[in-house]
């Protein structure tokens, strides 16, 4: 069983490793993809095979990612199959980054397929998630804005493209990638909506950079601007971007290149070319929106000419076109797309509004329920303590009544105990009267003890003289020989031995008993030298004479007899 479930998570763990692998490799080819389309497309061939043994969300991503290369190589769907399917399942089981992104090329599969009405919606769907998101691809949302400016331009809901070319504008200057198509979608819209010195800055900016850029050159660009300038009258600009296209690889019967040129003919009046160049395109293009321009610009031309057949041919063409076009429909689809969509916005707004209010609503209501909870606490919390602050007055009621019995028994009892106390005070006056007779002989012995004291302190005074004076005769018989040394010592004959000077302090300490004590109490921490010279300055040698006892400099001498010299005005008892 443990071997099973081992191998069990040795697959598990390979097949996440490898989902991991195949979504990074994914990843590495959409970001190829944005520079080289053609390498992306043939780095999905190569893990076609590998996809189809992924999960269900790893096949998804991949034909998600297969339709994004096939719209930056303009390989144009055949249905909306495979992007409705995609739609679905990102809606059920995706995140954010996968439904805004499924939305986006939803726009594009039906922008291909000329379904303007739903093309708009998903663009809008788009933008709606990437702005709720955390992570919003800010690229993504300005191609967005691209693409919706160009859809609401082609049905010719100007207002509704300028707002989307602003956007893109915006978006385009936040992410530092200012382009020229960009410019030129905010110009058209500028132009289109009579803001024209606003779009003819726009168009002055563009041919700044085309002339700067030789890549430029060779591209659409400078048709598209030699068409805006001339459809605007600048002669002298639209001058100017002619002599771009003329530089640039030829393009002679190209739809754009031939409406550009027949349009800037047309400024410079030199009708015979510009009806060449629309008749060309009304015969060998298969561009709608070019043909369309071409047989209304024809149609004013032949009108000028008073060329009537002719008019009424390119009448009968512009109107046809207009019905293949649909345009009227197709600009009321797109103006109910966006209504609907203003109403689903409104209608989202209302809605969340509304649980708003709900949500207050119930918060309302659970405050008001804790409210009436918490009251009820109160009420009941109040009430046992008012119960127990009852049941502790009546307790204290009940000792009270029994404290007055107790204080009634107890004056019962002081009165007994004062009646005691007067026949106690009638005892005492008997005995006080026996105490006083007492007294007086007291002090009558006291009198006799005194005199007996006064008599035996002088005796004992006395006593204390004989003996002091035969303790002093006894200390100068045993000191003798000492004094005899110091004073060798003090006239520097004799330096004093160990035993000698423990003769001198037990000598000094016999004549005076207090000194030690005292010199100790007022002098710590003492060294030997400084007791002998404390106990020589006691027996009255001077500083010269203790320079000859002791062996220390005279300086040290003189500042230790300054420090102690409170020693000789020590009084003697004797």
């Amino acid at each position: 069983m443990t071997r099973i479930l081992l191998v069990f998570i040795l697959l598990l763990s390979l097949f996440s490793c490898g989902e991991s692998r195949m979504e990074k490799t994914m990843e590495r080819i959409r970001t190829v993809s944005d520079s080289d389309t053609k390498a992306a497309a043939r780095m999905m061939d190569s893990i076609s095979v590998e996809v189809k043994s992924g999960t269900e969300y790893t096949r998804m991503r991949y034909d998600l990612l297969k339709i994004r290369i096939d719209d930056k190589n303009d390989v144009k769907p055949m249905s909306d199959k495979m992007i409705a399917y995609l739609v679905k399942y990102f809606e059920e089981n995706g995140n954010n980054t996968d439904r805004q992104e499924a939305y986006f090329y939803a726009g594009s599969v039906y922008r291909d397929l000329n379904d303007t009405p739903r093309s708009i919606d998903y663009f809008q769907k788009s933008i709606d998630v990437m702005a709720d998101s955390d992570r919003t691809d800010s690229l993504l949302m300005r191609n967005a804005y691209s693409n919706l400016y160009y859809l609401f331009y082609n049905v010719q809901d100007y207002k509704n493209a300028l707002a989307m070319a602003e956007k893109e504008y915006a978006l385009s200057l936040e992410l530092r990638s200012l382009s020229v198509t960009t410019l030129m979608h905010l110009g058209n819209a500028c132009l289109a909506t009579d803001d024209e010195p606003k779009a003819m800055k726009c168009f002055d900016d563009v041919l700044r950079q085309v002339k700067q850029s030789g890549a430029l050159q060779q591209g659409d660009i400078p048709y598209v601007l030699l068409y805006s300038y001339a459809n605007s009258g600048r002669k002298v600009k639209a001058r100017e971007c002619f002599g771009l296209t003329e530089k640039a690889l030829p393009r002679r019967n190209d739809a754009l290149a031939c409406n550009a040129r027949g349009e800037y003919y047309r400024l410079m009046g030199m009708t015979d070319d510009a009806i060449a160049c629309y008749r060309t395109i009304l015969k060998e293009s298969k561009d709608e929106y070019n043909m369309y321009d071409a047989a209304k610009a024809l149609f004013l031309l032949y009108t000028e000419k008073g060329d009537v057949a002719a008019a009424n041919w390119c009448g009968k063409e512009f109107v046809r076109l207009t019905e293949r076009l649909d345009l009227a429909q197709n600009q009321l689809r797109a103006a109910t797309v966006n209504n609907r969509y203003q109403y689903h916005l409104d209608r989202e707004s209302v809605l969340k509004t509304e649980r708003e209010r709900a949500l207050y609503m119930n918060i309302a209501a659970y405050a008001a329920l804790f409210a009436m909870v918490a009251a009820f606490t109160f009420v009941v919390v109040y009430m046992r303590k008012k119960n127990k602050a009852l049941k502790m007055q009546l307790a204290l009621n009940d000792r009270l009544n029994s404290m007055k019995t107790q204080l009634s028994d107890i004056r019962e009892e002081t009165k007994r105990k004062e009646r005691m106390i007067e026949d106690v005070k009638a005892d005492l006056a008997d005995r006080e009267t026996n105490l006083m007779n007492v007294g007086e002989e007291l002090q009558r012995n006291e009198q006799l003890l005194a005199d007996m004291k006064k008599r035996l302190a002088d005796k004992m005074r006395q006593s204390e003289t004989l003996m002091q004076m035969l303790q002093q005769a006894e200390m100068e018989d045993a000191a003798g020989d000492v004094v005899a040394a110091v004073r060798k010592s003090a006239e520097g004959k004799k330096k004093l031995s160990a035993g000698e000077w423990r003769q001198l302090i037990s000598a000094v300490n016999s004549l005076h008993p207090d000194f030690k004590d005292l010199l100790l109490q007022r002098n710590e921490g003492l060294t030997e030298q400084q007791v002998q010279v404390c106990y020589l300055m006691r027996i009255g040698l001077t500083g010269p004479q203790i320079n000859n006892v002791v062996d220390i400099s005279r300086t040290t001498v003189w500042r230790w007899t300054q420090a102690y010299r409170w020693i000789y005005s020590i009084e003697d008892p004797n």
